[in-house]
């Protein structure tokens, strides 16, 4: 957060959905507030344990469920960001 808000620039946010203090969609829903075309790519062992909140059901949110593959990730990110 603290390098989105310092203007860093990124085309992909890779982010876990569980992590203390902060879960990552909360992570996301501040960080397009700041990079409102920012893409993102969600991971998790829990997945239907944590929907999106309503606000980001609109956006493409892209979910990997660990464990993953390295190369479905690759794809994955590759594909999200030759996206428009």
């Amino acid at each position: 957060m603290a390098r989105l808000e310092a203007g860093e620039a990124f085309d992909l946010m890779l982010s876990d959905i569980v992590m203390p203090n902060m879960n990552g969609y909360e992570l996301v829903e501040q960080s397009l507030k700041i990079r409102p075309e920012l893409k993102v790519v969600m991971m998790t062992a829990y997945p239907t344990d944590h929907p999106p909140p309503a606000a980001l059901r609109a956006r493409e949110i892209r979910t990997l469920v660990k464990p993953f593959d390295p190369d479905r990730m690759c794809d994955l990110v590759v594909d999200m960001l030759g996206r428009p």
